[in-house]
C-alpha cells in the first residue's frame, strides 16, 4: 500500500493520532463557524463587533483545528504547501455545513428570521447599488488577500505572534469591514456566501458567483504572495508528512519531522 494510501488510511482511522486530531478539528471548525455565522449576522454593519466575534473563537478553535473558520484561509493553506488537500477538503464541507447550520440557529432563535428571507436577512451581504461586478470582485479580492496575508504572517509564519494571532486576525476582520463593508459587506468568507444562497437564497444583486470567485482568487494571491515573503510550507501532500521544521498545520503547534 503507498504512502498516500498510508495517511487516508490513518486520518480516517479511529484509533490513530491522525484520526482523533481529525475528529476534534471536525468539532471545533463547525462549532466555531457556526458561532460565527449566528452572531456576525446580527453585527456585520458593527466593524468592531465582528473582528472581536472573529478573535474571541479563534482563540476558542486554534490549538484544536488551526482556527481557520473559513474555506478562503483553508484554500490558502493548501496553496503555500501547509496543508494536506484530503484535510482541507474535510475542513471546507465542515465550514460549509456550520456556517448553514449557524444561519438556521438565527432562523429558530429570531422572530421574523426566516428561510428565504432575501434580501434583508441575517445571511445576505448588500452591495452598493452603484457598485459594478468588476469593483465588487476588487474589494472582496483584496480584503481576502489581506487576511489570508496577516494569518501567514502572524499564525503560520515562525515565530510569528503565538497567542496574539487571534487578536491580530480579529483586528483585520475589523479593518476590513470598516473599508470593504459599505461597498460589499466585506464578506471574505465562501462559507458565509454559501450559507446565504442556502438558507436565506440571497442573490447579492446577482453577482453571488463574484464573491466566491474572488475570495478564491484573494486566497490564492495571498498565499503567492505570502509564501514568497515568509517561505512556502514544506507539506509534501504524498504520504502526509512534513519535512523540516516547520508548522503542524492540524492543530496549529510547531513539530519537528525527519
Amino acid at each position: 500500500m503507498g504512502g498516500k494510501d498510508n495517511y487516508l488510511e490513518r486520518l480516517f482511522s479511529s484509533s490513530t493520532p491522525e484520526g482523533k486530531r481529525m475528529r476534534k478539528a471536525i468539532v471545533a471548525e463547525l462549532l466555531g463557524t457556526l458561532l460565527f455565522q449566528f452572531m456576525v449576522g446580527f453585527s456585520r454593519h458593527d466593524a468592531l463587533a465582528a473582528g472581536v466575534s472573529y478573535a474571541v473563537l479563534l482563540y476558542g478553535t486554534q490549538q484544536i483545528s488551526g482556527g481557520h473558520l473559513n474555506p478562503a484561509l483553508t484554500l490558502a493553506m493548501v496553496a503555500a504547501g501547509y496543508f494536506h488537500w484530503v484535510t482541507a477538503l474535510i475542513y471546507i464541507i465542515t465550514q460549509i455545513v456550520g456556517a448553514v447550520l449557524g444561519a438556521l440557529l438565527q432562523i429558530g432563535l429570531v422572530p421574523g428570521v426566516h428561510w428565504g428571507q432575501q434580501p434583508h436577512s441575517p445571511g445576505c451581504y448588500d452591495p452598493a447599488n452603484d457598485l459594478t461586478g468588476a469593483q465588487a470582485f476588487g474589494w472582496e479580492t483584496v480584503l481576502t488577500f489581506t487576511l489570508v496575508y496577516i494569518l501567514f504572517a502572524t499564525a503560520v509564519y515562525r515565530p510569528g505572534h503565538g497567542s496574539l494571532s487571534p487578536l491580530a486576525l480579529g483586528l483585520t476582520v475589523y479593518v476590513a469591514t470598516v473599508a470593504g463593508g459599505p461597498w460589499t459587506g466585506a464578506s471574505i468568507n465562501p462559507a458565509r456566501v454559501f450559507a446565504g444562497l442556502i438558507v436565506y437564497g440571497c442573490n447579492l444583486h446577482g453577482v453571488w458567483w463574484i464573491y466566491l470567485l474572488s475570495q478564491v482568487v484573494g486566497a490564492f494571491l495571498g498565499a503567492g504572495v505570502a509564501g514568497y515573503v515568509f517561505g512556502y510550507g514544506s507539506y509534501t501532500g504524498a504520504d502526509g508528512n512534513l519535512r523540516g521544521e516547520t508548522h503542524e498545520p492540524l492543530t496549529g503547534r510547531d513539530t519537528e519531522s525527519a
